[in-house]
């Protein structure tokens, strides 16, 4: 017999704190008496990183092209 509930796992944001790691071992208990799969998701921040760009050597290549 099939059944018509539809099981959704349960998914934990980890970011190395305490907080998390306990959220972790909750979320695998409640993951295996409910018989449904877990997910860890650790998110990165992007970082723009910026520095001067070197001067163009554009005005000479154009001028030994003449």
């Amino acid at each position: 017999m099939t059944s018509d509930i539809t099981r959704y796992g349960i998914i934990v944001g980890v970011d190395g704190s305490q907080q998390a790691d306990v959220a972790v071992r909750w979320a695998a208990k409640e993951a295996m008496l409910s018989g449904v799969p877990i997910t860890l998701m650790y998110l990165l921040r992007p970082e723009i990183v910026t520095w001067p760009l070197a001067p163009s050597d554009r005005f000479s290549v154009e001028s030994e092209i003449r």
